[in-house]
Protein backbone atom coordinates (compact mmCIF):
# COMPACT_ATOMS: atom_id res chain seq x y z
CA UNK A 1 0.00 0.00 0.00
CA UNK A 2 1.02 3.47 -0.70
CA UNK A 3 -0.60 6.61 -1.17
CA UNK A 4 -0.09 10.61 -0.65
CA UNK A 5 -2.11 12.79 1.39
CA UNK A 6 -2.50 16.31 2.83
CA UNK A 7 -2.13 16.71 6.63
CA UNK A 8 -4.47 19.16 7.40
CA UNK A 9 -8.05 16.57 6.77
CA UNK A 10 -5.62 13.15 7.96
CA UNK A 11 -4.80 14.66 11.52
CA UNK A 12 -8.36 15.36 11.28
CA UNK A 13 -9.98 12.37 10.44
CA UNK A 14 -7.57 10.50 13.11
CA UNK A 15 -8.96 12.84 15.83
CA UNK A 16 -12.50 11.56 14.76
CA UNK A 17 -11.54 8.13 15.33
CA UNK A 18 -9.12 8.58 18.70
CA UNK A 19 -11.90 8.79 21.19
CA UNK A 20 -12.89 5.19 20.22
CA UNK A 21 -9.95 3.61 20.96
CA UNK A 22 -9.18 2.65 24.33
CA UNK A 23 -5.61 3.73 26.14
CA UNK A 24 -5.12 0.02 27.68
CA UNK A 25 -6.32 -2.92 25.85
CA UNK A 26 -5.70 -6.53 26.86
CA UNK A 27 -6.14 -7.08 22.91
CA UNK A 28 -3.54 -5.65 21.04
CA UNK A 29 -5.03 -4.69 17.75
CA UNK A 30 -7.81 -2.74 19.24
CA UNK A 31 -5.01 -0.45 19.94
CA UNK A 32 -4.67 -0.21 16.35
CA UNK A 33 -6.48 2.10 13.65
CA UNK A 34 -7.29 -0.32 10.35
CA UNK A 35 -6.72 1.27 6.73
CA UNK A 36 -7.65 0.53 3.45
CA UNK A 37 -6.72 2.24 0.55
CA UNK A 38 -8.18 1.65 -2.84
CA UNK A 39 -9.58 3.98 -5.63
CA UNK A 40 -8.88 7.11 -4.87
CA UNK A 41 -9.63 6.61 -1.26
CA UNK A 42 -9.06 5.39 2.03
CA UNK A 43 -10.93 4.40 4.32
CA UNK A 44 -10.24 4.52 8.46
CA UNK A 45 -11.42 2.06 11.09
CA UNK A 46 -11.86 1.81 14.82
CA UNK A 47 -13.50 -0.59 17.37
CA UNK A 48 -13.52 -1.20 20.79
CA UNK A 49 -15.87 -4.34 20.12
CA UNK A 50 -18.76 -2.17 21.70
CA UNK A 51 -18.65 0.81 18.91
CA UNK A 52 -17.17 1.26 15.82
CA UNK A 53 -16.30 3.96 13.35
CA UNK A 54 -15.73 4.18 10.03
CA UNK A 55 -14.37 7.57 8.12
CA UNK A 56 -13.81 7.69 4.60
CA UNK A 57 -11.53 10.71 2.54
CA UNK A 58 -9.85 10.95 -0.36
CA UNK A 59 -5.98 10.71 -1.15
CA UNK A 60 -3.48 9.87 -3.80
CA UNK A 61 -3.57 5.80 -3.63
CA UNK A 62 -0.29 4.58 -5.95
CA UNK A 63 -0.67 0.93 -4.92
CA UNK A 64 -4.04 -0.36 -3.30
CA UNK A 65 -3.85 -2.23 -0.04
CA UNK A 66 -4.42 -2.65 3.78
CA UNK A 67 -2.74 -2.51 7.57
CA UNK A 68 -3.53 -1.71 10.58
CA UNK A 69 -1.33 0.55 12.55
CA UNK A 70 -1.20 1.95 16.28
CA UNK A 71 -3.64 4.43 16.32
CA UNK A 72 -2.48 6.97 18.86
CA UNK A 73 0.82 7.10 17.55
CA UNK A 74 0.24 7.24 14.31
CA UNK A 75 -2.17 10.48 15.21
CA UNK A 76 0.95 12.07 17.40
CA UNK A 77 2.96 11.60 14.58
CA UNK A 78 0.98 13.20 11.79
CA UNK A 79 0.07 16.02 14.47
CA UNK A 80 2.98 17.22 14.75
CA UNK A 81 4.03 17.44 11.26
CA UNK A 82 3.49 21.07 9.61
CA UNK A 83 0.14 22.04 8.64
CA UNK A 84 -0.79 21.42 4.95
CA UNK A 85 2.45 18.89 4.28
CA UNK A 86 1.78 15.96 1.83
CA UNK A 87 2.55 12.91 3.82
CA UNK A 88 3.09 9.67 2.36
CA UNK A 89 2.64 6.88 3.81
CA UNK A 90 3.47 2.82 2.94
CA UNK A 91 2.71 -0.05 4.36
CA UNK A 92 4.82 -3.38 3.47
CA UNK A 93 6.09 -6.61 5.48
CA UNK A 94 4.59 -5.80 8.75
CA UNK A 95 6.08 -2.21 8.59
CA UNK A 96 4.15 0.92 7.97
CA UNK A 97 6.81 3.95 6.91
CA UNK A 98 5.28 7.97 7.30
CA UNK A 99 7.49 10.25 5.31
CA UNK A 100 6.96 14.14 4.82
CA UNK A 101 9.81 16.55 3.60
CA UNK A 102 12.94 15.73 5.75
CA UNK A 103 10.52 13.43 8.41
CA UNK A 104 10.57 10.13 8.47
CA UNK A 105 8.96 7.18 10.79
CA UNK A 106 8.86 3.48 10.89
CA UNK A 107 5.79 1.51 13.23
CA UNK A 108 5.16 -1.45 13.47
CA UNK A 109 1.80 -3.05 11.79
CA UNK A 110 -0.56 -6.19 12.49
CA UNK A 111 -2.46 -7.74 9.87
CA UNK A 112 -5.98 -6.49 9.01
CA UNK A 113 -7.47 -9.88 8.26
CA UNK A 114 -7.26 -9.97 12.38
CA UNK A 115 -8.89 -6.98 12.82
CA UNK A 116 -12.31 -7.45 14.16
CA UNK A 117 -15.74 -6.42 12.68
CA UNK A 118 -19.02 -5.72 14.24
CA UNK A 119 -21.72 -7.79 12.75
CA UNK A 120 -24.03 -6.36 10.64
CA UNK A 121 -27.16 -6.21 12.06
CA UNK A 122 -30.99 -5.60 9.78
CA UNK A 123 -32.20 -2.53 11.38
CA UNK A 124 -35.82 -2.22 12.35
CA UNK A 125 -36.13 1.51 11.62
CA UNK A 126 -34.18 4.01 9.15
CA UNK A 127 -34.51 7.65 9.18
CA UNK A 128 -32.85 11.17 8.76
CA UNK A 129 -32.02 13.77 11.27
CA UNK A 130 -30.94 17.42 11.26
CA UNK A 131 -27.52 17.07 13.33
CA UNK A 132 -28.52 19.84 14.94
CA UNK A 133 -31.74 18.27 16.10
CA UNK A 134 -29.59 14.82 17.25
CA UNK A 135 -26.98 17.14 18.97
CA UNK A 136 -30.24 18.83 21.35
CA UNK A 137 -31.74 15.13 21.96
CA UNK A 138 -28.42 13.50 22.62
CA UNK A 139 -27.75 16.73 25.19
CA UNK A 140 -29.74 14.68 27.71
CA UNK A 141 -26.78 12.69 28.67
CA UNK A 142 -24.92 15.15 31.32
CA UNK A 143 -27.48 13.27 33.28
CA UNK A 144 -26.70 9.77 32.91
CA UNK A 145 -25.49 7.61 35.61
CA UNK A 146 -21.23 6.70 35.78
CA UNK A 147 -22.64 4.08 38.61
CA UNK A 148 -21.80 0.26 37.19
CA UNK A 149 -24.32 -1.39 39.15
CA UNK A 150 -27.38 1.07 38.08
CA UNK A 151 -25.59 -0.15 34.05
CA UNK A 152 -29.25 0.48 32.19
CA UNK A 153 -28.92 4.04 33.89
CA UNK A 154 -25.55 4.17 31.98
CA UNK A 155 -26.77 6.04 28.62
CA UNK A 156 -29.80 7.92 26.87
CA UNK A 157 -33.12 6.32 26.09
CA UNK A 158 -34.03 7.21 22.77
CA UNK A 159 -37.66 6.44 22.02
CA UNK A 160 -40.97 7.96 19.73
CA UNK A 161 -44.31 8.57 21.49
CA UNK A 162 -47.11 10.49 20.52
CA UNK A 163 -45.47 12.04 17.20
CA UNK A 164 -42.74 13.38 18.86
CA UNK A 165 -38.86 11.57 19.22
CA UNK A 166 -37.78 11.94 22.94
CA UNK A 167 -34.50 11.72 24.81
CA UNK A 168 -34.13 11.06 28.48
CA UNK A 169 -31.31 10.37 31.21
CA UNK A 170 -31.29 9.87 34.61
CA UNK A 171 -28.72 9.29 37.33
CA UNK A 172 -31.28 9.31 40.21
CA UNK A 173 -30.41 12.62 41.80
CA UNK A 174 -31.29 14.47 38.58
CA UNK A 175 -33.68 13.72 35.09
CA UNK A 176 -33.27 15.60 31.55
CA UNK A 177 -36.09 15.11 29.20
CA UNK A 178 -35.83 16.95 25.60
CA UNK A 179 -38.35 15.81 22.74
CA UNK A 180 -38.79 16.87 19.14
CA UNK A 181 -41.37 16.75 16.61
CA UNK A 182 -40.99 14.62 14.22
CA UNK A 183 -42.33 11.20 12.46
CA UNK A 184 -40.15 8.68 13.12
CA UNK A 185 -41.26 5.14 14.47
CA UNK A 186 -38.33 2.85 15.86
CA UNK A 187 -37.63 0.64 18.76
CA UNK A 188 -37.07 2.64 21.90
CA UNK A 189 -33.20 1.64 22.78
CA UNK A 190 -30.61 3.15 25.22
CA UNK A 191 -27.62 4.31 23.65
CA UNK A 192 -24.03 4.14 25.63
CA UNK A 193 -22.81 7.07 27.27
CA UNK A 194 -19.42 6.30 25.42
CA UNK A 195 -21.00 6.49 21.81
CA UNK A 196 -23.28 9.92 22.53
CA UNK A 197 -19.93 11.48 23.01
CA UNK A 198 -18.90 10.29 20.18
CA UNK A 199 -22.09 11.18 17.90
CA UNK A 200 -22.13 14.38 19.65
CA UNK A 201 -18.26 15.62 18.56
CA UNK A 202 -18.12 13.88 14.97
CA UNK A 203 -21.04 15.06 13.27
CA UNK A 204 -21.35 18.67 12.17
CA UNK A 205 -23.78 20.46 10.26
CA UNK A 206 -25.36 17.50 8.52
CA UNK A 207 -27.99 15.55 7.67
CA UNK A 208 -27.54 12.22 9.30
CA UNK A 209 -28.81 8.34 8.87
CA UNK A 210 -30.30 7.03 11.53
CA UNK A 211 -30.55 3.10 11.74
CA UNK A 212 -32.20 1.23 14.84
CA UNK A 213 -32.42 -2.17 15.65
CA UNK A 214 -33.08 -4.20 19.36
CA UNK A 215 -29.43 -4.31 19.73
CA UNK A 216 -27.49 -1.92 17.52
CA UNK A 217 -27.53 1.69 16.42
CA UNK A 218 -26.51 3.66 13.54
CA UNK A 219 -25.40 6.86 12.86
CA UNK A 220 -24.33 7.67 9.14
CA UNK A 221 -23.14 10.36 6.61
CA UNK A 222 -21.59 9.58 3.18
CA UNK A 223 -18.07 10.07 5.03
CA UNK A 224 -18.38 9.02 8.48
CA UNK A 225 -20.20 6.25 10.06
CA UNK A 226 -20.52 4.84 13.50
CA UNK A 227 -21.98 1.65 14.69
CA UNK A 228 -22.62 0.74 18.53
CA UNK A 229 -24.34 -1.88 20.38
CA UNK A 230 -27.35 -0.36 22.83
CA UNK A 231 -27.64 -0.88 26.25
CA UNK A 232 -29.57 -4.57 27.13
CA UNK A 233 -32.02 -3.20 29.47
CA UNK A 234 -35.31 -1.86 30.24
CA UNK A 235 -35.40 1.89 31.37
CA UNK A 236 -37.59 3.03 34.21
CA UNK A 237 -40.62 4.98 33.82
CA UNK A 238 -39.00 8.47 34.02
CA UNK A 239 -42.80 9.94 34.13
CA UNK A 240 -43.44 9.18 37.78
CA UNK A 241 -40.17 11.41 38.29
CA UNK A 242 -41.54 14.09 36.91
CA UNK A 243 -43.61 15.85 39.40
CA UNK A 244 -47.23 16.70 38.36
CA UNK A 245 -48.30 19.36 41.71
CA UNK A 246 -45.69 22.21 41.22
CA UNK A 247 -47.92 24.98 41.26
CA UNK A 248 -45.62 27.72 42.27
CA UNK A 249 -43.37 29.13 39.59
CA UNK A 250 -40.35 31.42 39.07
CA UNK A 251 -39.17 32.82 36.08
CA UNK A 252 -35.08 34.35 35.89
CA UNK A 253 -32.31 34.68 33.76
CA UNK A 254 -30.36 31.40 33.65
CA UNK A 255 -26.60 33.10 33.28
CA UNK A 256 -27.23 35.07 36.38
CA UNK A 257 -28.60 32.01 38.29
CA UNK A 258 -25.16 30.18 36.77
CA UNK A 259 -22.81 33.09 37.96
CA UNK A 260 -24.07 33.02 41.69
CA UNK A 261 -24.61 29.08 42.07
CA UNK A 262 -20.85 28.88 40.94
CA UNK A 263 -19.83 31.66 43.26
CA UNK A 264 -21.97 30.69 46.53
CA UNK A 265 -20.40 26.82 45.73
CA UNK A 266 -16.96 28.23 46.63
CA UNK A 267 -17.93 27.86 50.17
CA UNK A 268 -20.25 24.93 50.11
CA UNK A 269 -19.15 21.68 52.01
CA UNK A 270 -16.80 19.90 48.90
CA UNK A 271 -18.34 16.29 49.77
CA UNK A 272 -22.31 17.83 49.45
CA UNK A 273 -21.97 20.61 47.71
CA UNK A 274 -25.21 21.89 49.27
CA UNK A 275 -26.18 25.16 48.15
CA UNK A 276 -30.00 26.68 49.57
CA UNK A 277 -32.45 28.62 47.22
CA UNK A 278 -34.73 30.84 49.28
CA UNK A 279 -37.57 31.85 46.91
CA UNK A 280 -39.20 35.08 48.26
CA UNK A 281 -41.35 37.81 46.63
CA UNK A 282 -38.69 39.90 44.28
CA UNK A 283 -36.22 37.06 43.88
CA UNK A 284 -33.91 34.18 44.73
CA UNK A 285 -31.33 33.90 47.46
CA UNK A 286 -29.03 31.44 47.42
CA UNK A 287 -27.20 30.61 50.16
CA UNK A 288 -23.77 27.97 51.49
CA UNK A 289 -21.94 26.82 54.25
CA UNK A 290 -19.36 24.80 55.52
CA UNK A 291 -17.52 24.59 58.89
CA UNK A 292 -15.37 27.30 58.66
CA UNK A 293 -17.50 29.56 55.93
CA UNK A 294 -20.47 30.74 54.30
CA UNK A 295 -21.75 33.04 51.59
CA UNK A 296 -24.93 34.42 50.41
CA UNK A 297 -25.60 36.03 46.75
CA UNK A 298 -29.04 36.01 44.83
CA UNK A 299 -31.28 37.01 41.82
CA UNK A 300 -34.03 39.10 40.85
CA UNK A 301 -36.91 36.76 39.25
CA UNK A 302 -40.85 36.79 38.54
CA UNK A 303 -41.87 34.96 41.62
CA UNK A 304 -45.67 33.36 41.17
CA UNK A 305 -46.24 31.09 44.21
CA UNK A 306 -45.29 30.93 47.93
CA UNK A 307 -42.06 31.63 49.74
CA UNK A 308 -39.96 28.48 49.74
CA UNK A 309 -36.31 27.17 51.19
CA UNK A 310 -34.89 24.48 49.45
CA UNK A 311 -31.41 22.72 49.23
CA UNK A 312 -29.65 21.46 46.55
CA UNK A 313 -26.70 19.88 45.75
CA UNK A 314 -25.42 22.61 43.73
CA UNK A 315 -23.51 20.67 41.21
CA UNK A 316 -26.90 19.40 39.83
CA UNK A 317 -27.78 22.66 39.49
CA UNK A 318 -25.20 24.17 37.49
CA UNK A 319 -25.52 21.21 35.51
CA UNK A 320 -28.88 22.00 34.42
CA UNK A 321 -28.57 25.60 34.29
CA UNK A 322 -26.08 24.87 31.54
CA UNK A 323 -28.93 23.26 29.19
CA UNK A 324 -30.53 27.21 29.50
CA UNK A 325 -29.49 29.93 27.17
CA UNK A 326 -31.84 33.28 28.17
CA UNK A 327 -34.67 33.03 31.30
CA UNK A 328 -35.46 29.60 32.74
CA UNK A 329 -38.34 28.23 34.47
CA UNK A 330 -38.67 26.96 38.22
CA UNK A 331 -41.78 25.10 39.09
CA UNK A 332 -41.83 24.15 42.88
CA UNK A 333 -44.20 22.50 45.40
CA UNK A 334 -44.33 21.78 48.63
CA UNK A 335 -40.86 21.94 50.82
CA UNK A 336 -38.78 18.71 50.08
CA UNK A 337 -40.42 18.11 46.47
CA UNK A 338 -38.37 17.25 43.20
CA UNK A 339 -37.50 20.84 41.42
CA UNK A 340 -38.74 21.21 38.07
CA UNK A 341 -37.02 23.39 35.55
CA UNK A 342 -38.37 24.28 32.00
CA UNK A 343 -37.51 25.54 28.70
CA UNK A 344 -39.67 27.04 26.24
CA UNK A 345 -38.81 24.53 23.56
CA UNK A 346 -40.48 21.92 26.10
CA UNK A 347 -37.05 20.64 27.78
CA UNK A 348 -38.12 19.69 31.13
CA UNK A 349 -34.92 19.44 33.53
CA UNK A 350 -36.02 17.50 37.27
CA UNK A 351 -33.43 17.96 40.32
CA UNK A 352 -34.36 15.90 43.57
CA UNK A 353 -33.62 18.21 46.92
CA UNK A 354 -30.96 17.46 49.68
CA UNK A 355 -31.80 16.39 53.24
CA UNK A 356 -30.11 18.77 55.39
Amino acid sequence: MKLTIEQKPLIATLKRLAGIVENRNTIPILANVAIVAVDGKITFRATDLDIEATATIAATVETEGSCTVGAKMMADIVGKLANGVLVTVECDQGKMTITSGRSRFSLATLPIKDFPVMASAEYASTFTMANDTLHDLLGVAFCASTEETRYYLQGVYLHPTDGRTVAVATNGHQLAMVSKCTAHDFPGVIIPRKTVGEVSKGFAGVEIEVSISETKIRFATPDFTIVSKVIDGTFPDYTRVIPKGNNHKATFDAADMRSVIDRVTAVSDERSRGVMLSIGVNGISVSARSSTSEGTDGIIADIAGDPQEVWFNGGYLLDVMRQFSGHATLQYGEAGSPALFTRDDGAVFVVMPMRV
